[in-house]
């Protein structure tokens, strides 16, 4: 019979060792370690993980954990306060008193250590999320108690601008993530200044009655017909409100039946000794309101209604008004009060004279919150968060000393701290199973649990179940992505991407929608710690056996080619979750493998380059040439590659055998450029079904494989 060749020149399909090396599609192979299929065309060695900067020095005493604690995210203003922007790696200590230490891209070093320091916990799991260039903080590990909620911003304002006593703050600001009501007493008094609180900036109110109107102050504990209470709280810069402090009457003096009018003093530090310091920066204003009871309104006597709304840099607004006025009054410096004598009082606003409740009501702290203060949460804490739409959706709650893991809570827009008691989302409930993530994608929230996961559709005013996906949970977090296609996660039973339509299982989803990696593969590689990133670079999602030190094995999908490959990187100790940095390095601390000296960030070097050389595999295919029943002669195999030194070993098995360890006569040689050499075997290859190449050894980061023929001869049936 006349010669044939069979050539395998598209390894693009990668790695199928589910099906028998025999059927495997003529773009794939049967098995591969450390080498990339990502090139049609050719194959390479593959890329490894490498220092994220040359000095190695961007991580000082600092103690990582596996899986977490590793964020990035970028605001408008550099470490000096700068306009320009700025991009951020944080890195959270496992340790909660030694803070976190922020990675600035600018200058390509350590910006900030120790700060966001939640409290003295160790094992701390640190839960990120940023909206509005704003981190917000927890630890997401219930076990550790006594925990402060953080958030980190850097504040550029000028409060109570054009006034004697305006202040301006240029500065990074750390401060705690809570609604708690404020500590600082507030007083009123009727038709005179209330008394001041000294210490510390605070907010009083004096009423002032006269004529006739339906406005009444009795007894203010009694809650009679006629009760009258006064509350206020502060606004903080993200928009959110803390719960209401009531406020104390300091004189004696009630009133029936009359017109009333408000006015509102701040105390400020400025040429007064007993006021030591200001309302935090964090707080950009400060809410009043009243609640009462009238035998004619009894609709204000539950909800709390605005008497003025202060804005520290807007101004002022007064119940129903749509524009604030900025007419802020340093009170010993005007006359404007009628009542203004006490000079004490620094900063004060006022309205005028409200004859009926109605006249100034119909807003209310309900209003702005979406609950009132007796079911907005102060303190919170999560196992994970996510932002979608501008709200922030919280999973796995514990707050009112219990722990709701199936919960879901979701802030009100624009305010991303505002949770209530009734802002609950729960899918399913008392099923064995807690929240372990949330992703969002589109208009769709993706709610992990461990056995399982749900699409709940936030696209409307009320969330809703879209489908629930059963065996497709997750472990944590760190075991979820965010890629160009969709959400890509991992566990037990495969790898999956939500590309907003459906939920592909990637071990199985090929070119042609078979399975390509083994369930036995998959079990021995996969742990509870695995962990999955996504390289926006070169579109590869990258799956981490383990965060612990036992191995240093991957997984790696490349999504334009619809192809696995596999092989072990570069670690010297636990590896922290992935994210992505300002250049969109997929990114990832390495614990290193003495001290925390060796504590390295690292990125994914794509390259072949990354290192100088690894120890690599290659199956190919059984190749029977499409005529498994007719036996061949195995003349010779054409192999067209090029590399210098550390060239792998070409051996080969017949027949279906597994021990690949026949030789060939000679061996690969240095090529500097694409070359074609011929290796026959070193005896004679006859009478064979199928023939099965592998490549094998140390490989230089030169090596490169095009393709592969096969030249043999079909024996003639007699």
């Amino acid at each position: 019979m006349a010669k044939k060749i069979f050539k395998l020149d598209r390894f693009d399909g990668g790695l199928n060792n589910n099906s028998l090396a025999r059927d495997i599609a003529l773009d794939e192979v049967a098995d591969i370690s450390n080498l990339m299929v990502d090139e049609v065309g050719q194959i390479r060695l593959m890329g490894d993980f490498v220092d994220h900067a040359a000095d190695k020095a961007q991580i000082t005493d600092f103690t990582p954990i596996a899986s977490h604690n590793l964020f990035s995210y970028s605001t408008d203003f550099l470490a000096n306060g700068n306009e320009t922007g700025e991009d951020w790696v944080v890195f959270a200590d496992s340790n909660a008193s030694n803070g976190m230490y922020i990675y600035a891209n600018s200058t390509d070093s350590q910006a900030f250590s120790g700060v966001l320091s939640m409290g003295s916990s160790s094992n701390t799991k640190v839960v990120f999320h940023n909206v509005d260039g704003r981190l917000y903080v927890t630890d997401g590990n219930f076990s550790n108690a006594s925990v402060t909620n953080k958030i980190r911003e850097y504040i550029k304002a000028t409060y109570f601008p054009d006034n004697t006593v305006s202040r301006s703050i240029t500065a990074w600001t750390d401060y705690n993530n809570t609604l708690a009501a404020p500590t600082i007493a507030g007083n009123f008094a009727v038709d005179e200044n209330p008394t001041k609180v000294t210490g510390t900036q605070s907010v009083h109110l004096r009423v002032d009655q006269t004529g006739t109107g339906t406005w009444s102050l009795a007894d203010i504990d009694a809650h009679t017909d006629r009760s009258l209470k006064f509350f206020y709280s502060y606004v903080l810069r993200n928009g959110s409100e803390t719960i209401l402090k009531r406020m104390t009457q300091t004189d004696t003096q009630d009133f029936a039946d009359k017109q009333v009018r408000f006015e509102i003093y701040i105390t400020e530090p400025s040429g007064h000794g007993d006021i030591a310091s200001t309302i935090p920066n964090q707080v950009k204003g400060v809410r009043v309101y009243w609640q009462g009871r009238n035998t004619s309104t009894p609709q204000f006597e539950n909800k709390h209604f605005l008497i003025a709304d202060i804005d520290f840099e807007k101004g002022v607004k007064f119940g129903t008004a749509s524009y604030y006025d900025q007419n802020y009054e340093a009170i010993g410096n005007s006359n404007v009060f009628s009542h203004s004598s006490n000079a004490d009082y620094e900063i004060g606003t006022w309205g005028g004279y409200f004859t009926n409740p109605a006249d100034l009501a119909f807003i209310t702290y309900e209003d702005f919150n979406g609950a009132g203060p007796e079911d907005v949460i102060t303190d919170i804490r999560y196992k994970s968060s996510v932002v979608s739409n501008r709200k922030v959706y919280i999973g796995n709650v514990q707050y009112d000393s219990q722990t709701f893991g199936d919960r879901m809570l979701k802030s009100e827009v624009n305010r991303f701290s505002t949770f209530s008691r009734n802002s609950v989302v729960e899918v399913t409930v008392n099923d064995g199973d807690e929240i372990t993530a949330l992703q969002a994608y589109a208009d769709r929230i993706l709610q992990f649990k461990k056995k399982k996961m749900h699409i709940i559709n936030v696209s409307k005013a009320f969330e809703f179940l879209e489908d629930t996906f059963v065996g497709k949970g997750c472990e944590g977090k760190f075991a979820t992505t965010r890629t160009d296609f969709g959400v890509a996660w991992v566990n037990e039973n495969g790898c999956y991407l939500y590309n907003g339509r459906n939920v592909i299982n990637l071990l199985e989803e090929g070119k042609k929608a078979k399975k390509l990696i083994s369930d036995s593969v998959w079990s021995s590689f996969y742990n509870e710690d695995s962990s999955i990133g996504y390289s926006p670079k070169n579109r590869n999602i990258i799956v981490m056996s383990t965060s612990g030190n036992s191995n240093n094995d991957i997984f790696i999908y490349n999504i334009p080619t619809r192809s696995w490959t596999k092989g072990t990187v570069n670690f010297g100790g636990i590896k922290s979750n992935f994210t992505r940095d300002y250049n969109q390095d997929l990114i990832i601390i390495d614990g290193g493998s003495t001290s925390i000296a060796n504590t390295q960030l690292k990125k994914w070097n794509n390259n072949s380059d990354a290192t100088t050389s690894k120890s690599a595999t290659l199956v190919l295919r059984d190749a029977d040439f499409g005529q498994p029943a007719i036996k061949k002669h195995i003349q010779k195999v054409s192999i067209s590659y090029t590399g210098s030194t550390n060239l792998p070993a070409v051996t080969f098995d017949t027949n279906g055998g597994s021990d690949l360890n026949s030789s060939f006569s000679s061996a690969l040689g240095n090529q500097s450029d694409f070359s074609t050499l011929e290796l026959v075997p070193s005896s004679s290859v006859r009478d064979v079904n199928s023939f099965q190449i592998k490549f094998n050894g140390t490989i230089n980061n030169s090596f490169k494989l095009s393709d592969v023929s096969i030249i043999y001869r079909e024996k003639t049936a007699r």
